[in-house]
């Protein structure tokens, strides 16, 4: 049996011929472009969400952190947190 060696004995040195991971975190510009790239419109603004949200009969409950930039903004229909009459 032929033993081939690691092309990378240390793969955190950057010395091997592997490739590098990209970044898990883009700079928010290459994100935005990403996304644009992705869905053919750029990221809403938080303001457009709750505009949207309001304009659907709908209000922001609040916002939770998601981790790496993301956050989840629960949304209520009215202040016992029922959905607006027809909706889910």
């Amino acid at each position: 049996m032929t033993r081939h060696p690691d092309p990378d004995p240390d793969p955190g040195s950057g010395s091997g011929t592997r490739a590098r991971r990209p970044d898990p975190d883009p700079p928010p510009a290459q994100a935005r472009e990403l996304r644009l790239a992705l869905t053919g419109a750029p990221p809403r603004t938080p303001g457009v969400v709750a505009g949207l949200a309001a304009a659907a009969g709908w209000r922001l409950a609040g916002t939770v952190a998601l981790g790496w930039g993301y956050e989840a903004r629960p949304l209520t229909g009215d202040a016992a947190g029922a959905a607006p009459e027809g909706r889910l």
